[in-house]
């Protein structure tokens, strides 16, 4: 589907895509297009700093957020610490590695010893610290923390999940400039609902058991860092099609979450399996990156129940199990 839309996209700018492949070794894509100079002149970036260099300190309590957050800051190029509270984050902040301080927090609002935004005003107050810029990381992106976030003086707001892009540019947004940024708004696709009926879809699906059947790494940290830690939901992982399938035999779950490309076995062959074999009534809910109305009519041929997009909105996930939810 990839490459169908890149053909298209070169076309459309009057070039053509090549591709050279050769069995064992690979394939390389290319593509040749026309293109003008430009009229304008770009405005180049005064970073106030190398970004390249960042000293970045993460502190956050969540296992598995930890873990995403070392492989996004390592593979941007960054050597991060990270720490599982705000005690140990401060005390890292006054004894920082090397005696060199750090230039960025990533505070998550939710930790064991205290909460992000008294994190943050301890880490302003303390006497002869060059002050880092300061990040808020939270799965609960509505307009009251929002509002907290602006009041607080923070330099900038995250919201989990947490992509490369998104960090990146926050990154780029916030040592841009001269002086520190006005946190903005997330995206509202990306709020979770209102607090009444942020509560009533949490108390529907706190307590479920859900098999997670994704052979990503980094999408099954993500996914499960928002099912137990935010929603309150058991997780259990199988890497593919083929291990669901000896997970279910073992394991009584009341819904399954199938990505729909998989080595070994698929999704869709996995579905018709647990079909035939295992249950006709457990929900299996798709997850692809295909969002073309052809593939949704594939996983419900399949077997599966209802579909839900990659990259997911946190707040669509959660309503996703409700809805699925049994009695």
């Amino acid at each position: 589907m990839g490459l169908a839309i890149s053909k298209q996209l070169v076309e459309l700018m009057g070039g053509e895509i090549h591709v050279d492949s050769k069995v064992g070794q690979g394939s390389e894509f290319h593509f040749d297009t026309p293109l003008g100079l430009g009229r304008h002149t770009r405005r180049a970036l005064q970073p106030s700093l190398d970004l390249r260099h960042l000293r970045i300190l993460v502190i956050e309590d969540s296992p598995n957020a930890r873990d995403i957050f070392q492989h996004l800051l390592e593979n941007l190029g960054y050597h991060p610490t990270l720490v599982a509270s705000a005690q140990e984050g401060l005390h890292a902040l006054q004894r920082p590695l090397a005696g060199q301080p750090y230039d960025l927090v990533l505070l998550d609002w939710r930790l064991p010893d205290m909460d992000g935004f008294n994190a943050a005003r301890q880490i302003r107050q303390m006497p002869s610290l060059k002050q880092p810029r300061i990040i808020m990381v939270t799965a609960y992106g509505d307009d009251e923390t929002n509002k907290r976030a602006l009041h607080e003086k923070l330099d900038g707001y995250l919201t989990k999940p947490v992509s490369a892009s998104s960090l990146l540019d926050a990154l780029t947004n916030i040592f841009a400039k001269t002086s520190p940024q006005a946190p903005t708004s997330p995206p509202p696709e990306a709020r979770l609902l209102d607090d009444a009926q942020e509560a009533q879809v949490l108390a529907q699906i706190r307590g479920m058991h859900v098999l997670l059947v994704e052979d990503n790494d980094i999408n099954q940290l993500l996914a499960t860092e928002l099912l137990t830690n935010v929603a309150g939901v058991k997780v259990v992982l199988a890497g593919n099609g083929r291990e669901a399938l000896s997970k279910l035999q073992s394991e009584p779950v009341d819904l399954v979450l199938m990505d729909c490309q998989m080595p070994e076995m698929s999704g869709y062959e996995a579905s018709r399996l647990i079909r035939q074999a295992i249950s006709a009534q457990l929900p299996i809910i798709a997850m692809t990156a295909n969002a073309m109305s052809t593939d949704r009519d594939k996983c419900i041929q399949a077997g599966m129940n209802d579909y839900i997009s990659k990259p997911f909105v946190p707040v669509k996930l959660f309503e996703m199990l409700a809805k699925w939810r049994k009695p």
